[in-house]
């Protein structure tokens, strides 16, 4: 009988803390510059008030420049930049955002990025 109340407590402090609100992301603390490294590479992207994002990759000695857009809304982050003739738009899922981390996950890609931020 106290094994099964102990499940029963510890489900129930399981479904309540699930069960509380996730925290607002706020819109504000995505502007500026981010740093990422990894694979060889290093990379900056900053995200402007106006809605512009600037992705700067160094790798095997080159560097490599992306501009697009990007949109917040809630916890989705969705980056639209110009392939050529073609428009490429990414959408993320905001993990965690503070004023020193960005954590986000693209499904699409398979993938979760942790950026921080730049100094």
């Amino acid at each position: 009988m106290r094994a099964i109340l102990g499940c029963g407590l510890v489900l129930a402090l399981a479904v309540s803390a699930g069960a509380r609100p996730d925290e607002k992301i706020d819109p504000n603390k995505l502007i500026g510059k981010w740093t990422t490294t990894g694979k060889g590479a290093t990379g900056t992207t900053e995200f402007t008030k106006d809605g512009a994002i600037i992705t700067v990759v160094e790798a095997k000695g080159k560097e490599f420049k992306h501009k697009g857009t990007y949109k917040l809304d809630g916890d989705k982050l969705t980056i639209t930049r110009k392939n050529g003739d073609k428009e490429d738009v990414t959408e993320s899922i905001v993990k965690k955002l503070t004023d020193t981390e960005l954590v986000f996950e693209t499904p699409k890609l398979k993938k979760t990025d942790t950026l921080k931020r730049a100094k």
